[in-house]
């Protein structure tokens, strides 16, 4: 699989105004796509041009609440794990995927696999609620994917005590560790920054700062 391609800005152009929801004509008139359309179909027109659906690893639920696996296939993936995942789809990038897919590249990794502590899809994590078959479910879909050779695995979840609603950062602490139990032994976990104080945690994957620096560290104790 190749590294993903730059495409250029008129190539984007040209394939929003083939899309009739982000480009209307009215009197003669085109009504252009903001900004942020501009660059989300940008990400799109790259993801379709550099990956098959062959390539896709893609895991969901059937009514797709939750989201335990999205990747591209490789033998030498970098695995990423947040907290829960958003809306984003092979279909749809989104910024934490797009910085994985460059990390993961830039470190020269030939693919990434985005999973995470809890499987919930919320685009605001305020609105998480938790659901112990869903969390069994995750960690089944974790240990077959691991379960066959020794991964670096990338902890980015960012500040759970600050973030996570306090009626269910306990749980999302139960799940950390129980991924941990399945994975202490066959990976090795490395993160962009450790924040050291008040609590100890991972910096999330769209934390900036200068470069993309991997550090080893060990995910119990987080």
């Amino acid at each position: 699989m190749n590294q993903y391609k730059k495409c250029s800005i008129d190539d984007c152009v040209n394939y929003i105004m083939d899309d009739e929801e982000l480009c209307s004509v009215h009197s003669r008139k085109i009504v252009k796509p903001s900004v942020k359309e501009l660059v989300q179909y940008k990400r799109r027109l790259k993801w379709q041009r550099n990956y098959l659906s062959s390539d896709w690893l893609y895991e969901k639920n059937d009514d797709n609440t939750a989201r335990f696996v999205l990747g591209v296939k490789g033998t030498n993936p970098l695995i990423c794990f947040g907290v829960n995942p958003s809306i984003a789809t092979p279909e749809e990038p989104d910024d934490t995927l797009c910085r994985l897919e460059k990390l993961a590249y830039k470190k020269e990794y030939d693919s990434w696999i985005m999973l995470n502590l809890y499987p919930l899809r919320k685009t605001n994590i305020k609105e998480l609620t938790f659901n112990k078959e869903l969390h069994n479910e995750n960690l089944k879909r974790i240990c077959n994917l691991i379960s066959d050779k020794s991964y670096n695995v990338l902890a980015a979840w960012g500040n759970i005590f600050d973030k996570v609603p306090k009626y269910i950062r306990d749980d999302i602490i139960r799940c950390s560790k129980d991924i941990c139990e399945l994975a202490k032994y066959k990976c090795k976990f490395v993160a962009l920054k450790i924040i050291e104080e008040p609590n100890r945690f991972p910096v999330h994957l769209l934390y900036r700062e200068k470069g993309f620096s991997l550090y080893e560290t060990k995910f119990v104790e987080f």
